[in-house]
């Protein structure tokens, strides 16, 4: 058994042919962490770029109109 990235799910390995076999319902439970964690990844991405934009409109090397404009496309 091995566990699956950080997740709770523990998948069984064939330690000869390296092939894996899920219990019932660990696929679901595998794809619902996959989303958690593309959802928590993608907020935390814009939340930090949003940041640096954001300190960006007080020091960036662009004129204050630009800045702010960099900063609302995001």
């Amino acid at each position: 058994e091995v566990q699956y990235d950080n997740s709770k799910v523990r998948v069984d390995l064939c330690s000869l042919c390296k092939g894996i076999w899920l219990d019932r319902g660990e696929f679901k439970k595998i794809i619902k962490y996959l989303k958690e964690k593309a959802d928590y990844e993608v907020l935390y991405n814009f939340s930090k770029n949003l940041m640096e934009e954001f300190w960006e409109v007080f020091t960036g090397p662009e004129k204050i109109r630009e800045e702010i404009l960099d900063l609302l496309t995001l």
